[in-house]
């Protein structure tokens, strides 16, 4: 008897290791589209996020297991739930336009959500286990370019006072870096974010993702240690508009589940890779990095620099609006067209 339960612990702690590398590796990823691709200015600094970050990401993870997440509008939902724990738990931004603001959640699904969720790990695993590059290769040059304008938005004045302190690999001061220090930075985390794909590759991807009843409670109490130390002094009646999104993320989710009977998107996408094409990920560094060259001219243009980074903040806000309001309709009112061959095809 003893033999066997040590065998069982043994096992237990198997699947634990696993799942948590999952996580960590997934992480890397969100961490990639959610922060350094848009926040050059903090520099190399990466170990705080990649541990915050970590618990959102083990939460989503839970939610798409358990509410057997199989199609697209349902992801959608899964990449709302992961930017409002970001930016409702972990830090109160969201709330910085009031209770009744419906921009800050958009702008932040558009952002954390899309980038970091539906494109920085789903598609482009998908795109990976893909026959055709193509979708790879047009989805790298697509987030460079908004990578490259979205960098020159911190050469605005304000950012100047904002970001003084920040210090390029090569010695400049301020976010105004030099495009070869733009270009260490861009090549340099985008690796780690290709290695992360490429360990997911080689056997860290999980197609089923099943806590145990104590990691359950220790992802739970650290949610509520996040929000009431970093969120809630910030923002006390933020919990009330909090509730009200988590409520519209989880109400479809949980009428999803009730009908769902198919795989999950992780079962979906458990499947061999193509290992040579995680090279064309570098397209991403390349053209940001040329478009944040490119730019250069218009260093002192603040009317032209402000028009951009409005520009991408718009897009990204009615973006995650437009998807957002989309999926709740797709998923408390499904129609046949909604199936798994949506995330397959």
């Amino acid at each position: 008897m003893q033999i066997k339960n040590y065998s069982l612990n043994r096992e237990s702690m198997k699947q634990l290791i696993k799942r948590l590398g999952f996580v960590f590796l997934l992480t890397v990823v969100a961490v990639f589209f959610s922060e350094k691709a848009y926040w050059y200015p903090t520099g190399f600094a990466i170990f705080e996020l990649w541990i915050f970050y970590s618990v959102p990401i083990f939460a989503c993870l839970w939610a798409i297991d358990y509410f057997k997440v199989n199609n697209f509008p349902t992801l959608i939902l899964i990449a709302s739930l992961y930017a409002f724990l970001v930016e409702g738990v972990i830090t109160p931004v969201i709330f910085e336009g009031g209770l009744f603001d419906p921009i800050m959640p958009a702008y932040f699904i558009g952002w954390h959500g899309i980038l970091a969720i539906v494109l920085g790990w789903f598609w482009f695993r998908k795109w990976l286990i893909d026959t055709q590059p193509i979708r790879l290769i047009g989805g790298a040059v697509g987030f460079g370019l908004l990578w490259g304008a979205w960098s020159i938005s911190y050469w605005l004045p304000e950012y100047q006072v904002e970001y003084a302190d920040s210090i390029g690999p090569l010695g400049s001061v301020g976010p105004f870096w030099q495009v070869e220090e733009f270009g260490m930075y861009a090549f340099f985390f985008t690796g780690i974010m290709i290695l992360s794909h490429l360990l997911l590759g080689l056997g860290g991807w999980q197609s089923l993702f099943k806590p145990s009843k104590f990691e359950r409670w220790i992802i739970v109490i650290l949610l509520l240690f996040f929000f009431g130390t970093l969120s809630f002094p910030g923002a006390p009646f933020g919990i009330l508009k909090l509730a009200v999104m988590l409520t519209a993320v989880f109400i479809p989710l949980y009428q999803h589940r009730k009908r769902s009977r198919d795989e999950t998107l992780l079962q979906q996408l458990d499947q061999p890779i193509y290992k040579s094409r995680l090279w064309y990920l570098f397209l991403m560094p390349l053209v940001a990095t040329a478009v944040y060259a490119l730019a250069l001219p218009i260093q002192g243009d603040y009317e032209t620099l402000l028009f951009v980074s409005e520009l991408v903040t718009l897009f990204q806000a009615a973006l995650g609006a437009g998807l957002f309001i989309w999926a709740l309709f797709k998923t408390i009112a499904p129609s046949k067209t909604i199936e798994v061959v949506e995330l397959v095809n």
